[in-house]
């Protein structure tokens, strides 16, 4: 092996193509290497297989190396994978570089851990520490960075709300099959299943999704890898109701989970009104990931009063992972089903989506198609003014300038409800809300009140907030000695306005 290791670093071809073949097959060499060691090695001698392969890179390494291939410090497990596709790492994990850094739920709203994106993805945990960013970025790049090892290494993390659901996507891109079985162990909450089982529906292969499935399965009702009911999943997939029903080692409970996979599969012809509430609402979980329109549909119509939460549900993860037929379906359902489910649906949805990190437009503008079209009359709940400031409370700060771009500006809250909202969202450490909330703040208010809320944002030591409403001010103003000293505001307000003589109108600032 060492003799082939050398003779392939010492040949060197003639013409540039020979050179950038050389490269990549020494690189492939040393992925080979690395994938051969993880064989051989078991858990704990991974240091040893680390240090094995670092020194072999070391040693066969050219100038330049293609980044993608390089070994990091933290060996992610991409090459181990006898799923993943041999012979288009560099081509895949380009393209999975780029998409990435499209997507504000991994780089954050302002694109702030964009630079460090890379370094996330190859797994280099190192580059990660001591980087001055927001603690919500930081976290975001370290779910990036372990989603490419072993599973068993890094599964404990999958207990980190909010986070986890990061973790898993990213590894169903990077084909971890390892990571996605530890979904088994851990029994997830309904919406971060559904946000999953959707997402995988919608990005991974017909084998890794039913990877995922199965995983999910065995978490949700708490079965083990030697579980009888689990040869026969593939079974109720294929409809084979009766290879369920002769099984002698399950129970009744187990036969009726088998069953109800096998409905969600299949056509709404399947007699579903045997399911009590709870495997209903699994019924339309499955049905909705299994891509079951015509289910779904008739789910909504008859049982929509037993499981509104869980369609609120679905309707979420289907907009936050760009399900636009699934989304569709849903609500053309319920606009059937009468126009108060519609708007009471569209709400909760909208409330999921203000807890979510960031939000579809594909959601926003399907639901004012359907609100045009079904309910034209009926207010769009969806940008209310209450909706506007639970997402700015929750530092959803792209739905919240949907709505307020919606409701072109005019966002309708007390001083107090403004004030209280912008000291909220500063505990989600996302960006700065100072900008959108000075205009509304600022909009249609007299000069007793803009007098008002110049003190009361003085009082608050809100200094952000002051830069905003004196950024266009024709003079300087010095908001520090104005936070220090509150009174230095006359009785007519630092926005009274005087007519010039000469010219047009300009605003002055009066400071006693």
């Amino acid at each position: 092996m060492l003799h082939s290791f050398q003779k392939a670093k010492d040949k060197k071809g003639k013409h540039k193509g020979q050179e950038r073949q050389e490269i990549d097959r020494i690189n492939m060499l040393s992925h080979d290497l690395k994938t051969y060691l993880f064989g051989c090695f078991d858990f704990d001698s991974l240091q040893t297989a680390e240090a094995v392969c670092t020194n072999w890179y070391t040693l066969l390494k050219t100038d330049p190396a293609p980044w993608s291939l390089k070994l990091s410090n933290s060996l992610p497990s991409y090459g181990l994978n006898p799923n993943f596709p041999k012979g288009k790492f560099r081509q895949m994990f380009l393209a999975l570089y780029n998409k990435m850094l499209r997507q504000k739920s991994i780089v954050s709203p302002d694109g702030e851990g964009s630079p460090y994106l890379l370094q996330a993805l190859e797994g280099n945990i190192e580059a990660l520490t001591n980087i001055p960013l927001r603690q919500d970025t930081l976290n975001r790049l370290y779910m990036v960075s372990l989603a490419g090892h072993r599973g068993a290494q890094v599964g404990h993390h999958l207990q980190i709300p909010h986070y986890a659901v990061l973790l898993i996507k990213v590894a169903i891109e990077l084909y971890n099959i390892e990571l996605i079985e530890q979904l088994a162990h851990f029994k997830m909450r309904e919406n971060e299943m559904l946000d999953i089982l959707i997402f995988a529906k919608m990005q991974a292969n017909k084998e890794i999704f039913h990877i995922v499935l199965k995983a999910i399965i065995r978490g949700r009702y708490q079965w083990d890898q030697y579980h009888p009911a689990l040869q026969y999943i593939e079974l109720a997939l294929q409809g084979n109701l009766l290879a369920i029903e002769n099984a002698m080692q399950l129970d009744e409970a187990q036969k009726q989970t088998l069953y109800m996979l096998a409905v969600a599969n299949q056509s709404e012809q399947y007699h579903f009104h045997q399911f009590d509430a709870e495997t209903l609402a699994d019924l339309m979980i499955f049905s909705s990931a299994f891509c079951n329109h015509a289910m779904m549909d008739a789910l909504i119509k008859e049982f929509y009063g037993q499981t509104e939460s869980t369609y609120s549900d679905i309707l979420a993860a289907a907009c936050k992972n760009g399900d636009i037929e699934l989304i569709t379906v849903i609500l053309m359902a319920l606009s059937d089903t009468g126009s108060i489910n519609f708007i009471e649906v569209m709400r909760s949805a909208t409330n999921q989506l203000c807890d979510a990190y960031d939000c579809d437009f594909r959601f926003v503008e399907i639901a004012k198609k359907m609100m045009a079209e079904k309910f034209p009359a009926i207010p769009r709940s969806i940008f209310s003014d209450a909706n506007f400031l639970a997402c700015a409370s929750q530092g959803n700060f792209t739905l919240a300038h949907v709505i307020y771009k919606e409701r072109k500006g005019v966002i309708r809250c007390t001083i107090d409800e403004a004030f209280g909202v912008l000291a909220i969202s500063r505990r989600f450490n996302t960006v700065d809300f100072s900008d959108l909330m000075a205009q509304v703040l600022m909009r249609n208010r007299n000069i007793q009140e803009l007098n008002y809320i110049v003190k009361e944002a003085a009082r608050r030591k809100e200094k952000a907030l002051l830069v905003q409403f004196f950024k266009d001010a024709p003079v300087m103003i010095d908001i520090d000695a104005i936070i220090e000293n509150p009174s230095l505001i006359d009785e007519k307000g630092m926005f009274a306005l005087a007519q010039e003589e000469n010219s047009s109108q300009k605003r002055k600032c009066n400071i006693q």
